[in-house]
C-alpha cells in the first residue's frame, strides 16, 4: 500500500507478466498472444517481470526487439518497492502457466487492482472472484486472446472485486486463522 501508484489512464493499458521465465509458465503462449495483438493494431504496453532463471524462454528474451517501445519493463526488478509500484500501475495481470501451486504473483497484482486473466484450472478458479470467471478464466488460446482483447478494449476496473479477493491472504488475516488451527491441534 505504501507504494500505491494508480495506472495512468492517458497511456495504453499495461499488461504485466510476473512469473519465472521458464517452460512451466508457458511464456511462448504469452509472447505469441502479444504478437498477435500487436499485429492487429491493438494498443497496449507490457511489463515482463519475474526471475529469468537458468533457461529463460527465448520468446521473452526477444520481446523488446519484437515489440519495441510497447515494452516498458523487461527483467527482474531491483527492489520490492519497484515491484510494488509496477503492480499498482498494471491494468491487466496474465498467467499462461502449465503448472501452479498457488499463484502468489497473481494475488499480489490482484491486490493492487490488476484485472486477472488466467487459466481456468489449478488454483485460479479459487483465487479469482466467481463473478469474474467468465471474463477472466480461459481454457484455450483462442479464449485467452478473446478475454485479453476485451479487457484491453473495455479497460474494465475490477479493483473493487479483486482487491478483497486477494486481501484474504494478507498475513494479518491469515495469521489468526493459523493460530486458531494450531491451538485446536494442541488442545486435549
Amino acid at each position: 500500500d505504501e507504494h500505491r501508484d494508480a495506472p495512468d489512464r492517458s497511456l495504453p493499458p499495461l499488461i504485466t507478466w510476473n512469473h519465472r521465465w521458464e517452460f512451466d509458465k508457458c511464456p511462448e503462449l504469452f509472447a505469441r498472444v502479444l504478437m498477435r495483438l500487436a499485429n492487429v493494431g491493438v494498443e497496449f504496453r507490457v511489463a515482463v517481470a519475474g526471475e529469468q532463471g537458468p533457461n529463460p524462454a527465448p520468446e521473452l528474451v526477444s520481446l523488446p526487439d519484437v515489440l519495441g517501445e510497447r515494452v516498458v519493463h523487461h527483467g527482474f526488478l531491483p527492489s520490492k518497492a519497484d515491484y510494488a509500484r509496477l503492480l499498482w500501475q498494471s491494468d491487466i495481470i496474465i498467467s499462461t502457466t502449465r503448472h501452479e501451486f498457488f499463484g502468489i504473483g497473481m494475488v499480489e497484482a490482484m491486490y493492487c487492482g490488476a484485472f486477472p486473466i488466467a487459466p481456468n484450472r489449478y488454483n485460479y478458479p479459487f483465487l479469482v472472484p466467481p463473478e469474474m470467471h467468465a471474463n477472466s478464466l480461459w481454457n484455450t488460446e483462442a479464449e485467452l486472446m478473446t478475454l485479453l482483447m476485451r479487457a484491453l478494449q473495455e479497460r474494465a476496473d475490477a479493483s473493487d472485486l479483486v482487491r478483497p479477493a486477494a486481501a484474504r491472504f494478507d498475513w494479518p488475516v491469515v495469521a489468526p486463522q493459523w493460530d486458531a488451527a494450531i491451538d485446536r491441534l494442541l488442545s486435549p
